[in-house]
């Protein structure tokens, strides 16, 4: 987890949250180790529950605009029954906070 990330992470946790995050595995390979990453569904950094909602959440220090377009297409196609929400949380370094946009799309009943 990045130090971003950990913002995020702790800030759910403050608000009351339950957060779950993808596991990291370590290799050890000829020239050292290596961490591979993965997200959740392969799009989502963290998922966090209370007893009201459900949050998918990307945490990023870019603008979802600058995300590659499959990256995009794949969070806004991500199904978002009742009482969930997408969220792509980008690290304003001038602000020293995140700016939190929601995503709009998939299965959206809300």
């Amino acid at each position: 987890m990045n130090k971003t990330e950990k913002r995020a992470f702790d800030r759910l946790r403050v608000a009351g949250y339950q957060v779950e995050q993808p596991i990291n595995k370590t290799l050890r390979t000829k020239k050292g180790f290596i961490t591979i990453r993965h997200d959740l569904w392969g799009i989502w950094d963290f998922c966090a529950v209370n007893a009201k909602e459900i949050r998918f959440i990307q945490v990023a220090e870019k603008y979802f605009s600058q995300k590659p377009k499959a990256d995009q297409i794949d969070m806004l196609q991500f199904p978002n029954p009742p009482h969930t929400r997408k969220e792509y949380w980008h690290w304003d370094k001038k602000k020293g906070d995140f700016i939190i946009e929601e995503i709009k799309g998939g299965d959206n009943h809300a």
